[in-house]
């Protein structure tokens, strides 16, 4: 393979979503991260100890991409729905990174420190913005619950439901749920 090639963990980490995204998640091992690198196994061995590190990044930068590019999108929707529609959306446009993130026993566990920043987000929104945080995270556990159920069924089926119609789903829902916690706390 010629000349010792330096490979950062970034680069690394794009290479197994690559794989991931052209051949699933069961590709991923450090032999085809070097094959897709056109290096030994070395320089990844350089950067990571064992493919279950390689795994608990590449995790981390699934779930970043997930918030970055689709939850916290900034788009003109209310913050509350657009956090649900974020998760289906990639659930439906990223299906194997989704299930990799959600599916495989791959994902080590992710750090979810934007947790109370997202409920804070979700609650400045004109669907959440007049009830207190423990509200809010009621109903975003809730709905948490739907959104998976739906996200699985468009990662499933792609053509299953169009953009509107999910946005009506979580619209609806939301205020199911949301009558429902009101009406438990009067």
């Amino acid at each position: 393979m010629g000349r010792k090639k330096v490979l950062s963990k970034e680069e690394i980490v794009e290479a197994s979503m690559d794989l991931i995204q052209t051949k699933g998640y069961e590709f991923v091992s450090i032999r085809n991260i070097a094959r897709a690198l056109e290096c030994s196994p070395q320089p990844i061995y350089s950067q990571f100890e064992s493919i279950k590190a390689v795994d608990q990044v590449l995790s981390q930068a699934i779930y970043d991409k997930m918030l970055k590019d689709y939850m916290l999108k900034e788009n003109g929707e209310d913050p509350f729905l657009q956090l649900g529609l974020g998760y289906i959306m990639f659930a439906k446009e990223q299906p194997r990174l989704f299930e990799f993130l959600y599916f495989s026993k791959r994902n080590l566990g992710i750090n979810d420190g934007n947790y109370n920043q997202l409920i804070k987000k979700a609650g400045q929104g004109d669907v959440m913005n007049s009830l207190d945080e423990n509200l809010v995270k009621k109903i975003h556990q809730k709905i948490s619950i739907f959104t998976h159920g739906l996200a699985v069924q468009v990662m499933a089926r792609p053509d299953l439901y169009t953009e509107d119609e999910i946005r009506n789903l979580l619209i609806d829902t939301s205020r199911f749920i949301g009558e429902g916690e009101r009406n438990r706390e009067n």
